[in-house]
């Protein structure tokens, strides 16, 4: 999981706002909404392995703004 591809799935939400249909709006907010929760998921599961099994450390999100 990237945090490249959410920032592309936010610009095309941004993009579509005022142009696009609301629902299509909505499925494309309801998308990103799903890849963050993914990428979540995918961040707690590293960070309950043993640090000698991690391939590299977990960014905070304050390291990534």
């Amino acid at each position: 999981m990237s945090l490249d591809v959410l920032l592309q799935k936010l610009i095309a939400i941004e993009r579509a706002v005022g142009v696009a249909h609301n629902n299509t709006v909505r499925g494309l907010v309801y998308d990103a909404e799903s890849y963050l929760l993914d990428m979540q998921c995918e961040a707690l599961a590293a960070m309950s392995q043993p640090a000698s099994e991690r391939s590299r450390p977990t960014p905070y999100l304050r390291e990534i703004a």
